[in-house]
């Protein structure tokens, strides 16, 4: 992600300003580390699994475990209005995709409300279904 954005993302994606950057590519590691395993539990259980081999106790206990980890992305969503920064980013891309698909799911317990409006700020950019529907 972090190759494409800077050779094929300059002047849209990728974020030219080192501190900015780093500060926009943590949520890469951290989607990486700690949203990705979890997510992953739910959604190979939800969508890729038969419904007659589905972990819903796995589901559940996962879902709990998101949706704490989301209080930590809202939280930051209520100070800026994208995790890049004040503009799209390539730390949007991949927890952009995750969310776009929880909340698919109606599995958010929780209100995340700056959560919301980031993610409607994402479906409503161009190509964003297309890409999305394909994962």
């Amino acid at each position: 992600m972090r190759y494409l954005t800077e050779v094929y993302g300059k002047g849209s994606l990728w974020i030219a300003e080192p501190r900015a950057r780093f500060a926009a590519e943590k949520w890469l590691d951290w989607y990486i580390t700690s949203v990705l395993p979890v997510f992953g539990v739910v959604f190979f259980n939800l969508v890729r699994q038969p419904e007659d081999q589905r972990d819903l106790a796995a589901v559940e206990v996962a879902a709990e475990k998101l949706s704490k980890l989301l209080d930590i992305v809202n939280a930051e969503l209520a100070r800026q209005p994208y995790l890049s920064g004040e503009h799209f980013g390539v730390a949007d891309i991949p927890l952009g995709l995750a969310i776009h698909h929880w909340f698919n799911l109606g599995l958010d317990q929780q209100q995340h409300p700056h959560l919301e409006a980031w993610i409607e700020r994402i479906r409503s950019r161009p190509h964003f279904h297309k890409i999305a529907s394909v994962l």
